[in-house]
């Protein structure tokens, strides 16, 4: 059988064995044993994929070529001063050393080439249809050679094929991965979904135990009006509360079906700031906190929703009282920029670290520093203030040095056009 005719059957057992799903591993290895026939003297063909990432290329399959030299060459480095398939690919073209003993790159690797008796490399880099580079085939020959144009044809054919293979493999890898994501997508959906529901109870179970405590001590205490009016005023401070979680779900909601529509209208960013100050005085002062204030005397007039700046504004002055400890003080500041307003809350609580500042934001989320206990809450709140700011056209930001060094939000607001 001519060498081509031979050449031709293994590219056909290769491509059978890739169609019929055979392990990537095994069609490369079919495959580089039928391109072996390329080279006159039968030395030896390999396959290597790319990690672009690392910028390394990994070895795949070789055929006549030995294990010590395939070692030494695995993890191989991509770039312009490489040899061969180290050039090949950093290039994105052939690249045909026609003897490696006059080819200054291939220089810090002589040694290794002649232990293995190799004196030519022909490499062409694999790419995918997309021109994403999947890695690299090379051919060897015993003697300095330069292929004919049959040869150059022959060998970009099978670097067609090798790179089709690649590409299908990188595919499934794909297709797997994207599988699994989505399984574990699925599985956090369905943890964060129990612990959310976990939390909704026990944040409405409490206020609805004191409802239902006060409305009994109400009962038994008609005839003592000082004690009917505490237990009054405690119901409306838990009623209030399930409002607020009520309102904060629904506002949820709202924004996930886009249902939220801001009522802008001209407003005084101070009225805004004294509502918010009203509705968490009761929270601040249970903990005997301080609220500091800096606020320009000058009116600064936004187009905006007035109940939702005040909501936005609520939020953050209730997290940094949440978080911060008792006798405590939380600064407010309000400063005009080139762009408009900044509302900076901080505190000095507990901080928050780097892997919880990137989430600080997400919906549910809740920082918990001490690892075992939960400060309460659905974890809403700042994300709804986050929502609330972009739907402004603003920007909320948390900054943090760490766990114990406190937390700092700045609400960036557009001013109203004059």
């Amino acid at each position: 059988m001519r060498r081509w005719e031979a050449v031709v059957q293994g590219h056909k057992v290769a491509l059978e064995r890739a169609v019929a799903g055979a392990p990537t591993d095994e069609v490369l290895k079919s495959l580089v044993s039928a391109a072996r026939g390329l080279t006159e003297d039968g030395l030896g063909a390999a396959i290597f994929i790319a990690e672009p990432e690392k910028a390394y290329l990994r070895f795949a399959a070789a055929a006549g070529l030995p294990e010590s030299y395939t070692r030494a060459v695995d993890n191989f480095a991509i770039g312009p001063n490489q040899p061969s398939c180290g050039k090949a690919a950093y290039t994105g073209e052939a690249v045909i050393v026609h003897d490696v003993a006059k080819d200054e790159h291939w220089k810090p690797y002589l040694k290794l080439a002649h232990d293995h008796g190799i004196r030519a490399c022909w490499s062409f880099p694999l790419h995918s249809a997309r021109g994403e580079l999947l890695g690299t085939f090379a051919l060897y020959h015993r003697s300095p050679r330069d292929p004919d144009s049959n040869d150059f044809a022959e060998a970009k054919y099978f670097a067609t094929i090798a790179a089709l293979v690649l590409q299908q493999h990188k595919a499934a890898e794909e297709r797997a991965e994207s599988q699994r994501h989505a399984v574990q997508q699925f599985k956090n959906a369905e943890k964060s979904k129990d612990d959310f529901l976990s939390v909704v109870v026990h944040e409405m179970r409490n206020p609805l135990a004191v409802l239902a405590s006060g409305m009994q001590l109400a009962r038994l205490a008609i005839h003592n009006p000082e004690t009917v009016e505490r237990s009054l005023s405690m119901m409306e401070r838990q009623t209030q509360h399930l409002t607020r979680i009520v309102e904060d779900l629904l506002d949820v909601q709202g924004i996930a079906q886009g249902k939220i529509q801001l009522r802008k209208a001209p407003m005084q960013l101070q009225a805004a700031l004294n509502l918010a100050f009203n509705a968490t005085s009761h929270q601040i002062s249970l903990k005997n906190q301080s609220l500091v204030l800096e606020i320009p005397a000058e009116p600064i007039v936004l187009e905006a929703d007035a109940t939702r700046i005040t909501q936005i504004v609520n939020n953050l002055i209730a997290n940094a009282s949440k978080y911060s400890a008792p006798d405590t003080a939380i600064h407010v500041k309000v400063a005009r920029t080139s762009k408009g307003v900044n509302v900076t809350v901080k505190d000095h609580g507990t901080g928050i670290d780097s892997d919880q500042l990137k989430r600080i934001f997400d919906l549910y989320h809740q920082v918990n520093p001490t690892g075992d206990t939960q400060q309460g809450g659905l974890g809403i709140g700042l994300n709804l203030a986050n929502q609330f700011a972009l739907l402004h056209g603003g920007t909320l930001h948390a900054h943090s040095a760490g766990l114990g060094m406190g937390s700092e939000f700045i609400l960036h607001l557009p001013l109203a056009r004059t």
